[in-house]
């Protein structure tokens, strides 16, 4: 069978129609040291918003340009990077792993290679890289303690930090001229004193148990204070959405205690109010007993009497009055005949309290009536 030209000449595909989401990658080229690096652009921009910031890969300026080779690309889609083609390479066997598995434990990098990852994730905020950088120098297997803390001050690593001065204050050793210049000498009279101290407690008898991490920590507090400040720029995604739910929790729990106190300010607020009322209502309701019992005692009846009009008694009926003396009177009877008994019509009592002589009550029916003659019809 003959192969012709025109077989062998093989129509442009027509453009697709679409593009899948999740696998339609872009492609961004990075020069290092003069060396071109052409990668998949999403694993720099999930994986840090600085350096997505930084180098313009959040904008959306994928074209077809970036697909149709280095030497037909333009110089702007050419990111250059300003570190070492080592550092970078290092860098790139964490993001981009050959390894058929994904998990991370396959990765054998070197210490100085994982260094190199700690030192470009830390500069350009890869927190998940650089997380698991620390994770894999953390044992440090043969790391001298200035060395610790050398490198935990410069990427930041509390524990390193810390770990470096406690070798430094319980090592027998003491602390050369070299790790002097390394670590500081300020640095290195402070240990001195935490070791002095460190001894003195660990050789004495005393019950108080007192904590090396306390105490160097408490020694150091302000650069540990800094240390601390700038662990928060490096938490992964995940650490931060967990460090803004424990937020919401908290500011959850400070509103619902700040309203149950409010609630029980007002509850309190509320009782002390009906406290008040009741109270004054019970000065009210005593003072009303208080006046009624002075008008009762004032106008308390003796048998035979009742006072029935302001100065004026009735024959059979008395009242007594009290006098300033504690005297006992009575109001002479008046008598409701026009003629008394005498002849004469009693005279007006003013008042009912004015000492008067005793008396015997008048009789009405031995009382003489003048009848008047009655007219007879004629």
């Amino acid at each position: 069978m003959t192969t012709t030209s025109d077989d062998m000449t093989q129509k442009p595909l027509s453009p697709p129609s679409a593009v899948d989401e999740e696998y339609y990658w872009d492609f961004v080229t990075f020069s290092v040291d003069d060396v071109l690096y052409r990668l998949p652009k999403y694993r720099f921009v999930n994986g840090s918003e600085t350096f997505a910031s930084e180098y313009g890969l959040d904008q959306d300026q994928g074209s077809e340009e970036e697909y149709a080779g280095v030497e037909d690309s333009s110089p702007d889609a050419v990111k250059k990077l300003d570190v070492a083609a080592a550092d970078f390479r290092a860098l790139l066997k964490v993001l981009y792993p050959k390894t058929d598995k994904a998990a991370h434990e396959e990765l054998t990098l070197s210490m100085d290679e994982w260094l190199a990852v700690l030192k470009l994730s830390s500069k350009w905020r890869f927190n998940s890289v650089r997380k698991l950088a620390i994770e894999r120098l953390s044992p440090l297997v043969g790391m001298k303690p200035s060395e610790k803390i050398r490198l935990g001050r410069e990427y930041a690593v509390e524990s390193w930090l810390l770990s470096g001065y406690e070798e430094l204050v319980t090592r027998k050793a003491v602390i050369s001229n070299e790790e002097g210049q390394l670590i500081g000498w300020e640095t290195v009279n402070e240990l001195w004193a935490v070791r002095e101290m460190w001894k003195a407690h660990t050789a004495c008898a005393c019950t108080t148990q007192l904590s090396l991490d306390a105490i160097v920590q408490d020694t150091f507090s302000v650069e540990f204070d800094v240390i601390g400040e700038l662990q928060q720029q490096y938490r992964t995604r995940q650490e931060r959405e967990a460090y803004a739910v424990q937020k919401a929790l908290e500011e959850a729990e400070r509103e619902a205690a700040a309203q149950l106190e409010a609630e029980r300010d007002r509850l309190a607020a509320e009782e002390a109010e009906e406290r008040r009322k009741v109270e004054e209502l019970a000065e009210e309701v005593e003072a009303r007993r208080q006046k009624l019992s002075s008008l009762s005692m004032e106008r308390q009846p003796i048998p035979g009497g009742i006072p029935i009009a302001s100065g004026l008694y009735s024959v059979y009926e008395v009242s007594r009055a009290v006098t300033p003396e504690g005297m006992v009177s009575f109001i002479p009877p008046r008598c409701e005949s026009p003629v008394s008994s005498w002849g004469t019509t009693p005279s007006r009592v003013e008042s009912p309290i004015q000492p008067v002589p005793r008396i015997p009550a008048c009789d009405c029916r031995n009382i003489v009536t003048v009848k008047k003659p009655s007219k007879k019809r004629r």
